[in-house]
């Protein structure tokens, strides 16, 4: 389906029966991308939120996991249901953007990956307002991921995600990343892009983080705070 005549602007495909196609927000995700999926706490992609690439047969376990009340599938095809080890109800989800899970609304407990897609068509922009960081806990982006959606998280400890993360994304704006709570320690600044390996002064120690400009083309750097 697709938003405009002529088979112009953002589409999805559905692959089952959908009761209410005013839930679904096509606008900027499309079909083709590498399978990922996030899953925010809060209706209308607010709160914390977690980001997969592979199937998660017990979201419980992740220790920042909150329940899922929306989605953005920037690709593959997802079944998320609401017992562990894809049990008890269950619904596909394709590229897209879901601002309320229906009946699956704070009930997600795992996810399967159940189609994968082919290389990434275009970028998947964030939901309007948010400057998006994800942080991965292994280089290339593996391993378990923290998604921050927040302008400034002083304390990862409560995450469960402090001094973990070795690579990340940066999808908005320039971000100040420090070594101890409350963006104090060593810091360093960085803009958007992707970084496999992050930077040797945070590498693994990343414990507070904080969104300080959108000045797009500044240098990145990195300083220490006077004692």
């Amino acid at each position: 389906m697709f938003e405009r005549p002529g088979f112009g602007g953002g589409a999805i495909e559905l692959t089952k029966t959908h009761g209410s196609l005013d839930r679904i927000a096509f606008f900027g995700v499309i079909a083709g991308a590498e399978p990922r999926i996030v899953l925010f706490e809060r209706p209308g992609f607010g709160g914390g939120a977690i980001e997969l690439t592979k199937t998660h047969g017990s979201l419980d376990r992740i220790a920042f996991f909150g329940g899922a009340d929306a989605v953005i599938v920037y690709g593959g095809t997802w079944r998320l249901c609401s017992r562990e080890y894809y049990r008890g109800e269950c619904f596909d989800f394709v590229p897209g953007r879901y601002e309320n899970l229906g009946a699956l609304t704070g009930r997600v407990n795992s996810a399967e990956l159940v189609a994968i897609t082919g290389a990434p068509l275009a970028a998947v922009p964030p939901p309007v307002g948010v400057g998006r960081v994800v942080l991965y806990e292994y280089p290339n982006f593996r391993g378990q991921s923290f998604a921050i959606n927040w302008n400034e998280l002083p304390n990862l400890n409560r995450m469960g995600f402090s001094d973990r993360a070795a690579s990340m994304r940066i999808e908005e704006g320039y971000w100040m990343f420090c070594t101890d709570t409350q963006f104090q320690g060593d810091c360093r600044t960085l803009g958007p892009g992707e970084y496999a390996r992050l930077p040797r002064e945070v590498d693994r120690r990343i414990a507070s983080v904080r969104r300080v400009n959108d000045v797009y083309g500044a240098t990145s750097t990195f300083y220490r705070p006077w004692r």
